[in-house]
């Protein structure tokens, strides 16, 4: 039997599931956050909230919605791109990295890290989970990042420009 879950808040932009379909993760585009919810099985496959944590920097100003979210291939990290809303505001786009503990679902903040451009519309993580790439739209820039398979964190390899990239995938 299947049972609707209730979100309460329709500011979602879009849920993931990890691999071992226990815990899943809604981004909240408007107020910037991902809620964190263990997937109850035994009970028709309820929801059970266990965490709300934000997606900007502790020293962002206004202005700014997450985006896209996705987990690595380990299933240790978490990444959520933020877009800035106001171009006059100086924050950069950025990636939130969090650490995922598989006990319990609940995310850590590892760091916040630069998307190499404006409006990160999508980004992806190859199978190896060493490159991630993303389509920074406004700023007409893909951007090639490097991911450290221990710590989670990400460096800008390289970019490419592209007149308003909005999807990467990797041919795998």
């Amino acid at each position: 039997m299947y049972r609707q879950a209730e979100i309460p808040d329709q500011d979602t932009s879009f849920f993931l599931v990890t691999d071992s379909t226990t815990y899943l993760y809604n981004i909240r585009e408007i107020n910037s956050s991902i809620q964190s919810y263990i997937i109850d099985y035994e009970n028709d496959g309820a929801l059970k909230e266990v965490q709300t944590i934000s997606t900007l920097p502790p020293n962002a100003e206004c202005c700014h919605k997450a985006a896209e979210m996705a987990i690595s291939p380990d299933q240790r990290f978490l990444y959520a791109s933020n877009r800035r809303v106001d171009p006059t505001n100086d924050d950069s786009d950025t990636f939130a990295i969090y650490s995922l503990d598989p006990t319990n679902g609940m995310l850590k903040v590892i760091g916040f890290s630069e998307t190499g451009g404006q409006e990160p519309r999508h980004f992806s993580i190859d199978m190896s989970g060493r490159w991630l790439v993303v389509a920074n739209q406004n700023s007409n820039r893909v951007t090639v990042q490097e991911r450290d398979l221990e710590t989670g964190s990400l460096t800008i390899r390289s970019h490419y420009d592209y007149k308003q990239p909005s999807v990467t995938m990797w041919n795998q």
